[in-house]
């Protein structure tokens, strides 16, 4: 799309800086087998909601101290990430 349809197209060089600067860091944490079993592991014993659990997975696998939430408990520790609540 940002290469020929966007009103003012990029060029290849551009969408690759573009897309290393912007987006690839978001990318800390693959989908695996062990993310899978860590979050059914939290959903299981911690009574998490499902998607909670991925999320709360994906922080510890991508090695996050602090996770921010309003949903969950704030104060909270799993496997080294601690839980805050931004809105209090």
């Amino acid at each position: 799309m940002v290469l020929r349809k966007a009103a003012a197209p990029l060029s290849p060089d551009e969408a690759t800086s573009i897309y290393r600067a912007l987006i690839e860091p978001l990318w800390r944490v693959q989908s695996s087998r062990e993310l899978f079993d860590t979050a059914l592991d939290l959903h299981r014993k911690d009574s998490f909601s499902w998607w909670d659990s991925l999320i709360v997975s994906a922080a510890i696998h991508g090695g996050c101290h602090q996770l921010l939430s309003e949903d969950l408990q704030d104060g909270r520790e799993i496997s080294g990430v601690r839980i805050q609540n931004p809105f209090r």
